[in-house]
């Protein structure tokens, strides 16, 4: 199928962008593409004003602050996935995005179009939320800032506004001890049943200073299980049995459908989040060992 006939539109600078976003008829922002022009041929979509992104440099640096990493909406995942001072910080973010698709998707495919689109298995709103990502998006009116938990507000629906671009996002920088992802899906490249994410910071003593703990795919949106993150704060490493902190099966109001019903989500992210804790355990005690 072709989509329905539309205006296509290429700016060259982000107030350009913004000015036609707020004037044209039932426009429609295009990122990276890999998943609205499928919508567009399928008529899912449609749009009278398709407003190209791909021109605008000032939305595809990325650069390395004292606190944080700025990632501008539009670098590719490849990009992301390649960059030498990321991967240095947050390995997590390589490893990740080699579960996005394949190769060629990833190439045009967007940090900024994958959080818009935010569909629940996606990999980015998942590190997005677990990093506590701050997302900033500006209209013609100014800009504003939207933490990456308060952002994924339903499936398929950012909280952003019509006239709103995302303009760039801000993941802070932390010492992390040891970290873990993992996902299950029926092949490599395919949507994610359930993917998860730990990441863990030990004190001295060798007890939980600091743990995320977040899951995607599971509901419609990708969160943090913030009830066991506080169960575990402040437990000794060799205290720690994550079988008997993790029950065998999940409770949560997970999505449900005809192939994967709610009740086997609940029970492969039990397993998830069990293997994303021992990832983390395991690269914390090698990391250890390697300073020592």
């Amino acid at each position: 199928m072709k989509p329905y006939p539309f205006a296509y539109h290429r700016p060259t600078n982000l107030a350009e962008a913004l000015n036609k976003l707020a004037k044209l008829p039932n426009p429609k922002i295009i990122a990276g593409g890999q998943s609205l022009v499928p919508m567009l041929n399928f008529r899912v979509a449609q749009v009278d004003n398709l407003i190209d992104l791909s021109e605008i440099d000032e939305i595809k640096r990325i650069e390395n602050k004292s606190q944080y990493f700025y990632v501008g909406s539009m670098v590719s995942q490849r990009e992301l996935s390649d960059d030498p001072i990321l991967e240095k910080y947050l390995p997590i973010f390589k490893f990740a995005l080699s579960h996005v698709g394949h190769a060629q998707t990833r190439n045009r495919g967007t940090i900024g179009g994958s959080l818009c689109h935010l569909d629940p298995s996606a990999e980015l709103p998942l590190l997005a939320i677990a990093l506590e990502a701050e997302l900033y998006v500006s209209s013609s009116e100014g800009s504003r800032k939207i933490p990456a938990n308060e952002f994924a507000e339903y499936m398929l629906s950012p909280s952003i506004e019509e006239d709103e671009i995302l303009t760039h996002i801000k993941i802070p920088i932390k010492s992390w001890s040891g970290w873990g992802f993992t996902e299950y899906s029926r092949r490599h490249g395919d949507f994610a049943i359930v993917a998860a994410v730990c990441m863990i910071k030990w004190s001295e003593k060798t007890t939980i200073e600091e743990i995320v703990l977040a899951a995607g795919g599971l509901c419609e949106v990708p969160f943090r299980l913030t009830e066991l993150e506080r169960q575990l704060i402040g437990c000794h490493i060799d205290q720690i049995d994550i079988n008997e902190v993790v029950p065998e099966k999940l409770d949560f109001d997970a999505l449900d459908d005809p192939f994967v019903p709610a009740w086997y989500r609940n029970r492969i992210a039990s397993e998830a989040i069990k293997t994303v804790f021992s990832q983390s355990l395991r690269r914390s005690q090698k990391a250890s060992s390697a300073n020592g």
